[in-house]
């Protein structure tokens, strides 16, 4: 799945299972894109573990010392998030 549509499916998930279901594969194809992640155990956490916003939080912090910008990664975190928002407060 490529990012738009991976971000098309977190657009139209209405609820936290479809978001999952939207974000499933994410995880193995950043870190197969960004290898560096493979160090980061918390990103890798908050993704398992739904926690997109932690997540995002994560992979922000790793842009300076890293050197990458993850703005790929960093986009679609950003609709996953305001999707998690959107679907807690419906």
């Amino acid at each position: 799945m490529n990012h738009s549509q991976r971000i098309d499916a977190i657009v139209k998930s209405a609820n936290d299972e479809e978001l999952d279901k939207a974000m499933a594969s994410f995880r193995a194809e950043t870190l197969a894109a960004h290898p560096a992640l493979q160090r980061n155990a918390d990103y890798q956490h908050s993704l398992e573990t739904g926690q997109y916003m932690r997540a995002l939080d994560h992979v922000r912090r790793a842009r300076e010392p890293d050197g990458e910008t993850y703005l790929d990664v960093i986009r679609v975190l950003q609709f996953a998030v305001t999707r998690r928002l959107a679907i807690m407060m419906f």
